[in-house]
């Protein structure tokens, strides 16, 4: 009796332990008349910079698009706004600027600025920020 409640204890931790990842990446597009400064700051321990930096600082040239994030999902329906809240670490801080005024968002203000560009039912998922919202 004790050895099958051994195996049963070992199958249940291993069916959790290799539970199949949902990844997912973030994009910025500049939807802006100018070209885009964007820094991004204070990645949360759910998403975090594909480079594996603290902090991603570039400029993107009108109409141009960048990966710069990464996340998991743990199933393919699971809503993403709980990344972005403070309770989770609020996501990541994010500014724009186009060298005279900037525009600062972070954690549960970017998530409104999201969409997703790919099948929802897939199992990689992209997400996109190229709202007018981040023009400065």
């Amino acid at each position: 009796m004790t050895k099958l409640l051994l195996v049963c204890l070992f199958l249940s931790m291993s069916a959790c332990s290799s539970q199949k990842p949902y990844p997912g990446v973030i994009f910025i597009k500049n939807p802006c008349d100018a070209p885009l400064s964007v820094s991004v700051s204070k990645f949360s321990g759910y998403i975090s910079s594909l480079g594996g930096n603290t902090d991603e600082h570039f400029t993107l040239a009108v109409g141009q698009q960048k990966a710069f994030a990464q996340f998991q999902r743990s199933s393919k329906d699971q809503n993403l706004e709980w990344l972005f809240s403070e309770e989770y670490g609020g996501g990541f801080n994010l500014t724009t600027g186009d060298g005279d005024h900037q525009k600062k968002h972070s954690g549960a203000n970017i998530y409104p600025l999201l969409k997703t560009v790919s099948d929802k039912d897939e199992d990689f998922i992209y997400l996109e920020i190229s709202s007018h919202g981040i023009c400065p």
